[in-house]
């Protein structure tokens, strides 16, 4: 048992320790690597009444790092952090710690991270405007974060009020006046959109022009939920409307224009910003998060991906590593320096140097280290 002691204090001398921490390299995430090989003890060797030995090897911080480790784990100023190994188990008997100083090499090696914009409409159509004044963008915003798992998500509606006006037949709009004459008739603000559609009245002939109705499809686009419910109460009041037409020549009576009943579509433009693509939130998520004061039906439309920082995956997907060296882990986690990978300019982030160890090495050194037990006097033991 002395003998596999001594075996154990003298692997400890030529100990390869590998691990990872995280530095602050300024900015992004960072992850630094270490190879340390001691030249001597610097391990911690407790014996228990049980004959069990523990080994716990301590990896010093580089020479360049100033700070000096305490017992609570606290972190250096500089790049590299001080790693302690911890012993798991408890000794009955008196510690005896070897251990002493162990030169190490610290690589940090900064990784950035990602930044992918995840953009997507959501359409939220109410039947009833007046239903908007429960509209709480903020706290949709919010519940949409939490259920999804969202950290940063911007959105920005547009509440676009619909309404058909019916004229009498062989009545002649075009499609300029239409939209001249909403945005009097309604006092529509010059930043909100209008938009009109006179159907098929502007392509049909005088015969027919003269035989059907004319339906006006008036769009009216708000920036706030308050226009919104305001604009459908005036649409509402077609009296407006008739004293616009006069005022372009088209004279109708009041009672021969009708008004269907307007209803509001909420487009939501939404931008996500993550590491990685989102996956489109499902219609009932969007239902769940307005809550039960509005009664809408929802359409989500497909996901568009653009990156700020573009991540390693998508290089590795078009192009290979150069030789010598394979594509990194986890590349979807790793970003390049821009919004858009390029080899020339990312192959020291995308791609990593093969690193091969001989075997016959690691054998030469065990059987070296045998031969020294081996040749320790049988009275040492």
């Amino acid at each position: 048992m002395r003998a596999l002691l001594w075996a154990s204090i003298l692997c400890s001398h030529f100990s390869l320790t590998q691990g990872t921490e995280t530095c602050d390299c300024g900015g992004g995430t960072t992850t630094a690597t270490e190879n340390t090989t001691s030249d001597d003890d610097s391990t911690e060797n407790t014996t228990s009444d049980d004959d069990s030995t523990e080994n716990t090897i301590v990896v010093v911080a580089p020479e360049n790092t100033t700070n000096s480790s305490s017992t609570g784990g606290g972190q250096s100023s500089g790049p590299g952090r001080l790693l302690t190994g911890e012993s798991n188990g408890t000794s009955e008997s008196d510690a005896e710690d070897d251990s002493a100083s162990t030169a190490a090499t610290e690589e940090c090696v900064c990784v950035v991270v990602p930044e992918v914009i995840s953009s997507f409409t959501s359409t939220l159509s109410v039947a009833d405007p007046a239903e908007l004044v429960n509209f709480d963008l903020e706290a949709m915003t919010e519940s949409m974060q939490d259920s999804q798992g969202w950290t940063d998500a911007v959105a920005v509606p547009t509440f676009k009020l619909n309404v058909a006006f019916t004229l009498p037949a062989g009545t002649v709009v075009t499609t300029l006046q239409c939209e001249s004459i909403a945005r009097a008739a309604f006092d529509v603000d010059p930043t909100d959109a209008v938009t009109c559609s006179t159907g098929d009245s502007d392509s049909a002939s005088d015969s027919s022009r003269r035989l059907q109705a004319v339906v006006l499809d008036v769009q009216i686009a708000y920036s706030s939920s308050e226009d919104a419910v305001s604009g459908a109460t005036a649409v509402a009041d077609t009296s407006s409307l008739v004293s616009e037409l006069a005022a372009e020549g088209i004279d109708i009576d009041a009672a021969d224009v009708s008004a269907s009943s307007p209803t509001v579509d909420v487009e939501i433009a939404w931008e996500v910003t993550s590491t990685a693509a989102i996956t489109a939130p499902a219609a009932a998520d969007f239902t769940d998060a307005v809550g039960d004061d509005i009664a809408v039906t929802v359409v989500v439309s497909e996901i568009a991906v653009t990156y700020t920082i573009q991540p390693c995956s998508v290089l590795l997907e078009a192009s290979t590593c150069p030789s010598g060296s394979q594509a990194v882990a986890n590349a979807d986690e790793v970003g390049c320096g821009s919004a858009l990978c390029t080899m020339e300019a990312d192959s020291d982030a995308c791609c990593a140097t093969v690193m091969t160890t001989s075997s016959a090495n690691i054998n030469s050194m065990v059987g070296s280290l045998m031969a020294v037990v081996l040749a320790i006097p049988v009275f040492w033991l």
